[in-house]
């Protein structure tokens, strides 16, 4: 889009308004030939009518790898304008839900960084997510049902979990969350288990880590419903995905997988990231990301090494990588001085620091004038993961419900 015929490609739109946008443009700090512009001819929904001149109207911001299409209006003007402040709305929404990460655009665009932000991809997969429960809604008489095992109320997982919570009632999902008072009585939660696995309106079991010390163990693992467990903890689960031979099995298996590092893995496909014969380093080798995000960038023909506690010379692997997943639990661990130049990274880390404030595995403030593109967190991987749950939940539902 350029600067030179502003006011001019907007000649139906009310000058005022024209104004006033510019201005929220100016304000911010965006440079409009930063702005990809794409016009599809038609652009009309399954069945609509529409003209044949180029109406819609693909807005791609580059800086910050933002996307709107608008197909509202005939007037091919009229969707430029509105799509234009689409993307204007979704800049600014950022920034402030995110200033420390996202606030210095004319920063980021000096240094070419890309900040990979999941939040416009969550909120497709939770458009999605929402259709699909009302359909569930309209055709068995019930929303679908999550329910969630929590021991740990101020861990970083709770403060997930309750976004999840948030975000199912506004998507016609209905949940529960069960806190066991007793918290070294297993056989308890082994029979909470049972008792949602043979729960006919439980559609999916969601088991916030950590756990107690002994839970977590192949007891558990074995006896979690299958079809329920919509984040692959279970041996079923787990195993169906480390014998896959190729990345669209996962696509096309009715089977579910770790969705944290499912949520990575669409994200930087998402980004248009290719590691087809990358160098990735995955630091971390929990059983729910580090060890299955693995599988699946081998899946997708990247060379993996994975890093973990007992690693020695870590800065060395780190440095030879092209992309670098960080999956370890403690804030802010990768400092600058240990990665190498251009490189990407994909920080999993949900973390608390000092200050009470969350964080991930690296730190993003000195980390990010080294490398070439970068999540943010909050912001980046979290809300893909908690919008694939709950997208999840929804198929969990279906499968079970078929009849």
């Amino acid at each position: 889009m350029k600067e030179s015929n502003f006011f001019n490609i907007f000649s139906d739109i009310n000058l005022n308004k024209i104004k006033e946008l510019k201005s929220r443009i100016d304000k911010i700090g965006i440079t409009l030939s930063d702005i990809e512009e794409v016009f599809v001819k038609g652009g009309g929904k399954g069945g609509q009518k529409v003209n044949k001149t180029n109406n819609a109207v693909i807005l791609k911001y580059i800086p910050l790898n933002i996307v709107v299409k608008c197909h509202r209006e005939r007037k091919l003007s009229y969707n430029r304008f509105i799509a234009l402040r689409n993307l204007v709305d979704k800049i600014e929404f950022l920034i402030n839900k995110n200033p420390n990460h996202l606030l210095n655009i004319k920063d980021i665009k000096r240094r070419g960084v890309m900040i990979l932000e999941g939040k416009t991809l969550a909120e497709k997969i939770l458009e999605e997510t929402k259709r699909k429960s009302l359909e569930f809604l309209k055709k068995k008489g019930r929303k679908p049902f999550i329910a969630i095992i929590n021991y740990f109320e101020n861990s970083p997982s709770s403060f997930y979990m309750n976004l999840k919570i948030k975000k199912c009632s506004n998507l016609s999902i209905d949940t529960k969350v069960y806190i066991p008072e007793n918290k070294s009585d297993k056989k308890y939660f082994l029979s909470l288990i049972e008792k949602l696995n043979n729960d006919k309106n439980v559609d999916a079991i969601m088991v916030e880590k950590p756990l107690p010390g002994g839970f977590d163990d192949k007891e558990f693992w074995d006896l979690l419903d299958p079809s329920k467990d919509v984040d692959a903890l279970s041996s079923r689960n787990m195993g169906k995905l480390f014998i896959t031979r190729s990345f669209s099995d996962i696509e096309n298996e009715k089977f579910f997988v770790p969705q944290t590092a499912n949520a990575a893995i669409k994200l930087i496909r998402y980004h248009g990231i290719d590691v087809r014969g990358k160098n990735a380093v995955v630091v971390g080798r929990s059983a729910i990301v580090g060890k299955p995000l693995a599988v699946m960038l081998s899946l997708l023909d990247a060379t993996v090494t994975i890093c973990h506690s007992k690693t020695e010379n870590l800065d060395r692997y780190l440095k030879s990588a092209d992309v670098i997943f960080t999956a370890i639990g403690k804030a802010r661990f990768i400092k600058a001085d240990m990665i190498g130049e251009n490189q990407i990274i994909i920080d999993i880390g949900t973390n608390f620091d000092e200050n009470g404030k969350i964080c991930g595995d690296v730190d993003f403030d000195r980390v990010k004038d080294k490398v070439k593109a970068i999540t943010p967190v909050p912001g980046g991987v979290g809300p893909v993961t908690l919008s694939l749950l709950l997208n999840a939940s929804v198929d969990a539902a279906n499968m079970q419900n078929i009849l």
